[in-house]
């Protein structure tokens, strides 16, 4: 089983805790994968369609920014874990 992280490139601190504590302190083989930043959706820059006027119609709002980056994120990580033919993975 293959555990992964997804930390956005700008989040250096959060990347040193988890390498520290989770690498260093108890040894566990992480794989960072960049995260899709909401910046980029700010820039105009989205990889998958969404269609806000759905999303209301069936969760009663619309997604934010950074909701649409986390699973833009998510999709893009278990794209890498399937060409990778990783049958396990664990995400955090």
């Amino acid at each position: 089983m293959k555990i992964f992280c997804l930390n956005l490139k700008r989040a250096t601190e959060r990347r040193e805790m988890i390498e520290k504590e989770w690498v260093k302190n108890h040894g566990f083989d992480i794989e960072f994968f960049n995260a899709f930043d909401r910046r980029e959706l700010e820039k105009g820059n989205c990889i998958f369609p969404y269609n806000e006027e759905r999303t209301i119609k069936r969760i009663g709002r619309p997604l934010s920014k950074g909701e649409i980056a986390c699973a833009t994120s998510h999709v893009l990580l278990l794209k890498h874990a399937l060409n990778k033919g990783y049958d396990e993975i664990v995400v955090m």
